[in-house]
């Protein structure tokens, strides 16, 4: 994550994820440029890694996402 690029974060989907806070994102180049999905738990521990996507599902499915610092 150090030399990742913050891109944003995003609410969690109603329904879905509800041990989860919000995600963030960060760009991260490891051979191919890929994205990093971290998701902050509600009970307030650390970030936890949730997936590395590729550049096109990361701009056809996570949408809208806030900058600045989450929540």
């Amino acid at each position: 994550m150090k030399k990742g690029k913050y891109l944003g974060w995003r609410r969690v989907v109603e329904g879905k994820h509800e041990e989860s806070a919000y995600f963030t994102y960060f760009d991260r180049e490891i051979g191919i440029k890929t994205i990093l999905a971290m998701r902050k738990m509600k009970n307030g521990g650390p970030y936890k890694p949730y997936a590395i996507i590729d550049q096109y599902t990361f701009e056809n499915n996570v949408g809208v996402l806030k900058k600045g610092t989450p929540l």
